[in-house]
């Protein structure tokens, strides 16, 4: 496996110790940041790596499924279907839902609605300035 990487990959042992002080500059913040993301980046990798090896595994056996000391290995299948709503009627393959966007819309214009929960997440995108010509 090769990999690029523009910043040297941030230590595990680095994340358990570190103690991020009131003062630390956001930019110190979102350096540490991105050499996470990085490293989790390659982490993730070479989990896909390993996985894709036990799926060959399985295959060759002609498995979908095998236990292997205290560890359980299946193979498991996910169909993703880009079926149009024209077809999905011809079959009758098709059922009412909520409509999120407009349930949106009440919900911002104080509408009580039933069911709903909110959750809160930081965003970060590198940004890539424009060079000066």
């Amino acid at each position: 496996m090769n990999t690029v990487a523009t910043k040297p990959s941030i230590n595990l042992q680095e994340i358990q110790n570190a103690i991020l002080p009131a003062d630390m500059k956001y930019e110190d913040i979102l350096d540490m940041l991105s050499r996470a993301n990085n490293a989790l980046e390659q982490v993730e990798a070479y989990i896909s790596v390993l996985k894709d090896e036990l799926r060959i595994r399985l295959d060759e056996e002609q498995l979908s499924g095998k236990a292997v000391g205290n560890w359980g290995i299946s193979k498991a299948t996910r169909l993703s279907f880009k079926t149009t709503l024209e077809e999905a009627q011809a079959l009758a393959a098709t059922k009412e839902v909520p409509d999120p966007a407009k349930l949106k819309k009440l919900l911002a214009a104080g509408v009580a609605v039933p069911g709903v929960s909110k959750s809160e997440y930081i965003m970060v995108r590198q940004i890539e300035k424009e060079k000066a010509a």
